[in-house]
């Protein structure tokens, strides 16, 4: 038994000893020889250059354990994972490092595009476009547009879609920007763009088969803007170009701090699972495609700065063109010359074109809704006065009216404590003199520092609103 015990020890000695003997440095040599391409890592990622299209290819590890096993004499499972660890940690890189299909080339005047037939330069002051076929593995693309720049081709089949889909050619105006502001490496107009429409209106076959095919699948990102607003998700976005979201959820965002660092480019921290949290900035354009506005829990006019907004009104309903789709699909080179065009026009603008009425209409709606309580006291109410009242009565009548009218949920509690965070001034009013009793003893509650302007007042009358004469006698002994 003993001796049994020593045989055994011997085995697993030599088996240790036999990897620890193993030519790792002249095997890892042979391997990358045989892969034949440029490789790095980062972390535990691998990614591969692809040489005949000029990018790197994330792929699994074990793709090249054949290739391990091939370079040893005997192949043993344990030397085959030493060799490609060996290769992981001599390959390391900062995820940073690399580039998305689109960068600078000279920092805000000359853009670089990875297309197919090369690379092409942009110089934005200019116009002038440069096509070289070069070696582009030094600029460490992670992806290449699905495009060769070619004068001749055309886009008919889009224009002809396009001028369907919105017959108002400032909402025409405001899509083409935008597409042309997917290609800047910057979000210098700190846009996001919502396309709001009924189904069957061509938003998704303008937005999907058009103009996000010139980028190809890998180029665009499909997250939804909860998940941009969940550090868990929001990574996915870090190397591409557009991100194009489906329905909007109806339930409310918690939290829009993503939402608005990515419009403006600004650093975002991401804590993917199984990897340990970091910060980054990317340059990657929101666009959503939905049949209503979204929903921020604590919105401000900081989310309606951000945001532009294209009503598509049309309906194709049961006469859509299904094979209109791959029409569009076959037009990649030509719509991507007409978004070159709009993007020298879109480096010299300060902000994106608005839309006709409609989408002002739905914009404006937006505001109300995002914002309410903001918006009511600054369009229905008089302010920034100690000496201006108003019965806490009159004001929850007056700002239920206008809820109706926008459809818009709030009551009397959420609306209270809002204003006294948009408004701390004539918060601090309200609670310091808001309560007063009358000759008879009841209590009456006012908001002051605010007023319903007198074009209201009649509304509020209507519904048995009480009367401000009360107050008006009493609160010169208050205040």
């Amino acid at each position: 038994m003993e001796e049994k015990k020593k045989s055994l020890k011997n085995v697993r000695k030599q088996k240790k000893t036999s990897v620890k003997t193993g030519d790792y440095p002249a095997w890892t040599d042979a391997a990358l020889h045989l892969i034949g391409t440029d490789i790095k890592c980062v972390g535990n990622r691998w990614f591969v250059y692809v040489t005949d299209e000029g990018w790197y290819e994330e792929v699994e590890k074990d793709r090249f354990a054949p290739i391990a096993d091939s370079v040893q004499t005997r192949p043993m499972p344990s030397k085959t994972d030493a060799i490609l660890r060996r290769i992981q940690q001599t390959r390391q890189i900062l995820f940073k490092e690399f580039r998305s299909a689109i960068s600078w080339d000279v920092e805000g005047k000359i853009v670089l595009l990875n297309v197919k037939n090369g690379l092409l330069r942009i110089n934005l002051e200019t116009g002038e476009r440069t096509l070289n076929i070069e070696d582009r593995q030094k600029y460490k693309f992670l992806g290449r547009m699905n495009v060769n720049y070619i004068l001749s081709s055309t886009s008919e089949w889009f224009n002809k879609t396009l001028e369907e889909c919105l017959p108002s050619q400032l909402n025409r105006d405001v899509v083409m920007s935008f597409a042309g502001y997917t290609l800047l490496p910057s979000c210098s107009l700190e846009q996001v763009l919502i396309n709001i429409g009924k189904g069957a209106c061509g938003k998704s076959t303008v937005w999907l088969n058009g103009i996000a095919n010139v980028f190809g699948r890998e180029l665009v990102g499909s997250l939804t803007l909860h998940q941009i607003c969940d550090s868990r998700f929001v990574h996915a976005i870090e190397k591409l170009p557009l991100n194009i979201g489906s329905e909007l959820n109806a339930t409310e965002v918690e939290n829009a701090d993503n939402f608005k660092r990515q419009a403006s480019m600004e650093p975002i921290v991401a804590n993917p699972k199984y990897r340990q949290p970091y910060e980054f900035v990317s340059s990657c354009k929101l666009c959503f495609l939905t049949n209503s506005s979204p929903r921020f829990k604590e919105g401000s006019s900081a989310e309606l700065r951000r945001t532009r907004f294209v009503y598509w009104s049309h309906e194709f309903g049961e006469d859509k063109e299904i094979g209109r789709k791959r029409l569009l699909e076959k037009e990649a080179d030509g719509i991507f010359l007409t978004m070159l065009d709009w993007l020298v026009k879109v480096a010299k603008m300060n902000k994106l074109p608005e839309g006709d009425e409609d989408s002002q209409a739905v914009h404006h709606e937006f505001a109300t809704r995002n914002d309410f309580v903001e918006r009511f006291v600054n369009n229905r109410c008089m302010r920034g006065s100690v000496e201006l009242c108003e019965l806490r009565s009159n004001v929850h009548l007056a700002m239920m009216s206008m809820a109706e009218q926008v459809g818009f949920q709030i009551n009397d509690v959420h609306f209270a404590r809002t204003f006294r965070q948009k408004f701390p001034q004539e918060g601090r009013w309200t609670d310091m003199h808001g309560r007063r009793r009358n000759e008879k003893g009841t209590l009456k509650y006012y908001y002051v520092g605010i007023a319903l302007k007198e074009e209201f007042k009649d509304v509020i009358h209507g519904k048995n609103g009480d009367s401000n004469e009360e107050w008006n006698r009493t609160k010169k002994g208050v205040l």
